[in-house]
């Protein structure tokens, strides 16, 4: 008996310390289809759960909400967006986004007792944010609320605040939008 009372408390403590959010479909609107890990496309449907690895795509006229926790994630027309990571590690919520293309307006949230660590990486650029609200597509960052980090692939980076808009290409400088329109007014 003492021995199964050790086996148990060894297994308690080898389970990992971290569980995963819960990511939800909040509202569909239009064509939205979900491919699971396991392969397949599938109508979305609203409160349909979903997992690490899940990829939700948009049509023409498609637009889907994405709950992540408190988080929200408004899919816009003609986007894809996979799930990358959801965990809950000792007091922080993460999740990480992958947009191959398209473009999310996400409003992120953390519980009064945790922390946000919420990315969207794309083809080009991460975006960083821990609770605000802003608009992305892969290169152009619009910031309505809070402040979000922006990176290129070169490992450059840039805070953008409430009220800014900055643009990450690939393997050039970031820039905010003031300074790259006043340096095209210069060349005009």
């Amino acid at each position: 008996m003492k021995r199964y009372v050790i086996l148990v408390l060894l297994f308690a403590l080898a389970v990992p310390a971290f569980a995963a959010l819960e990511a939800r479909i909040a509202s569909v609107d239009g064509t939205v289809r979900v491919s699971a890990s396991a392969g397949g496309w599938e109508r979305a449907e609203e409160g349909m759960l979903l997992a690490a690895g899940d990829l939700v795509a948009t049509g023409f006229r498609g637009r889907a909400v994405i709950t992540i926790g408190r988080s929200e994630v408004d899919v816009s027309p003609l986007s894809q967006v996979s799930i990358a990571e959801l965990a809950e590690r000792e007091d922080v919520d993460q999740a990480r986004l992958s947009m191959p293309f398209g473009k999310v307006n996400a409003r992120v949230r953390s519980a009064d007792d945790r922390r946000s660590d919420f990315r969207i990486v794309s083809p080009v650029s991460t975006a960083s944010v821990r609770g605000t609200d802003f608009v992305y597509d892969g290169i152009s960052l619009q910031v309505t609320e809070g402040d979000v980090a922006i990176e290129n692939l070169i490992g450059q980076t840039h805070s953008v605040r409430a009220g800014q808009e900055s643009r990450a290409y690939a393997h050039e400088p970031i820039v905010s939008v003031e300074t790259y329109l006043a340096e095209e007014a210069l060349l005009q």
